[in-house]
């Protein structure tokens, strides 16, 4: 049963004084967060108050969501930490916040995001992986954003590095209704 989800997305908010993240993007981490809040489903993610994850994390609040951060102790310094979350960890490492979050979440939700974002699905699948594990990680292909990264895996099983289980607990969506979809299916 899905009691806790971990959301991956992007921390990017400002370029200058622009926005840098897509606006749709936006809309979209919103509507995870309202839609996971109304369900009574806790949102364990990356403890920032910046770019997706911030604004994911507010609509969350504003729907009297859970909201667990797990996020580096560097972000207090940086002055991104979110403090009106339900609870903050802190750690000192991105591999002990990988465990962190893997750990508290019972699936994953993959938006658009950076660098940090792409790590943290690969850790999801490996982790799965090596530790026979079937933690559900549900990509968020909004306008084909994962269509790279998907190929990049049926390229790796095609070529026989890796076995075609590792797919096995990836569910792509492309909508944030297909999402809920499949999270009501595994709920109930």
């Amino acid at each position: 049963m899905i009691k806790s989800v971990c959301i991956f997305c992007g921390s990017s908010s400002l370029e200058g004084k622009k926005v840098s993240f897509n606006k749709e993007h936006e809309k979209i981490a919103k509507k995870i967060g309202k839609e996971l809040a109304l369900r009574k489903i806790k949102i364990i993610y990356g403890g920032a108050k910046v770019g997706l994850m911030g604004l994911m994390a507010n609509e969350a609040l504003k729907n009297k969501g859970e909201v667990i951060g797990v996020a580096l102790k560097s972000f207090k310094k940086w002055n991104i930490l979110h403090k009106k979350i339900t609870k903050i960890y802190l750690v000192n490492t991105l591999q002990k916040r990988k465990e962190l979050m893997y750990k508290k979440s019972d699936a994953f939700i993959a938006l658009p995001g950076g660098i940090g974002t792409i790590d943290e699905v690969f850790e999801v699948i490996a982790t799965n992986i090596l530790t026979k594990s079937n933690k559900l990680l549900i990509l968020l292909n909004y306008k084909r954003f994962w269509d790279k990264l998907i190929n990049l895996l049926d390229t790796n099983i095609k070529q026989k590095y890796s076995k075609k289980e590792i797919k096995d607990n990836i569910k792509v969506a492309t909508t944030v209704t297909k999402i809920i979809k499949i999270l009501d299916k595994e709920i109930s």
